[in-house]
């Protein structure tokens, strides 16, 4: 297993799956991120990335990959892993992969900087998260549920930020629409999100679970349910409290890796 923390560049990430001969999954990577535009890069690319690992002090010549044992085994980890939970909060990324029991590699990605780090303890998710969404105040809401039919919050994402700034500031606003609307545009118009993933590299199958859609207050989660958009064409936005929201996410990942 890990000893301490790896880190990687996609590019390194990349080399090191395709030393491992798990060519599908650097290829995944490598259309997500549009790291190659033309067939004639790819030995370029390769070469450069390897360099690199050899820089990092990542290459071993006593390895099937050339690849430190401790790198070696974690790509293998990563690739044999069937469940993950990916958290996404504005450009950062949050993955835990399951490995067995209670034993994770967390994947944090930034600036094409890949974290790796191994878990032993499920009883760190809560913190976890809080971290991540920077959410460590645990205050109940006073804002109210509130309903929004699709169109109209599907037309948030596109307006100008200005509209938005206007009608948040307008006095004749709900005070809870206008909340909503600050934090939506602190977080660029976007909301965040927690999926659950299942994969299976050999039968080259990616199933999402289920997705959660969230934004964070200053005190509280606001929670996007759209369990009955098909059939009403609304959607509710709900505010709960820090510990209760990510509680329930916690309760959620500890049966998703049960499975």
């Amino acid at each position: 297993m890990l000893d301490s923390k790896i880190i990687l560049t996609t590019n390194e990430l990349v080399a090191a799956l395709l030393l491992c001969r798990y060519e599908k999954a650097a290829e995944d990577i490598i259309n997500d991120q549009q790291l190659i535009q033309d067939e004639k890069d790819i030995e370029p690319f390769s070469i450069q990335a390897e360099n690199l690992l050899k820089q990092r002090g990542y290459w071993a010549d006593d390895t099937e990959s050339n690849l430190q044992k401790g790198l070696e085994n974690l790509i293998h980890l990563l690739i044999q892993s069937k469940r993950k939970v990916r958290c996404i909060h504005r450009k950062k990324v949050m993955i835990i992969h399951h490995i067995q029991k209670d034993e994770l590699i967390v994947q944090e990605i930034e600036n094409q900087n890949h974290c790796f780090s191994i878990l032993r303890s499920r009883e760190l998710f809560l913190e976890m998260l809080k971290m991540f969404y920077h959410s460590y105040i645990d205050k109940k809401p006073e804002h109210e549920i509130f309903e929004m039919d699709e169109g109209s919050f599907d037309e948030f994402h596109e307006v100008e930020a200005a509209v938005i700034k206007r009608m948040a500031e307008d006095p004749e606003t709900h005070p809870t629409i206008s909340q909503f609307s600050f934090d939506f545009l602190a977080n660029n118009q976007e909301l965040d999100n927690i999926s659950f993933v299942e994969s299976d590299y050999i039968q080259n199958q990616t199933r999402l679970d289920q997705v959660a859609f969230l934004l964070r207050s200053d005190n509280f989660i606001w929670h996007l349910d759209y369990e009955n958009i098909k059939k009403t064409g609304s959607l509710y936005l709900q505010p709960v409290a820090v510990d209760e929201y990510f509680g329930k996410i916690v309760d959620t990942m500890n049966e998703f890796y049960d499975l």
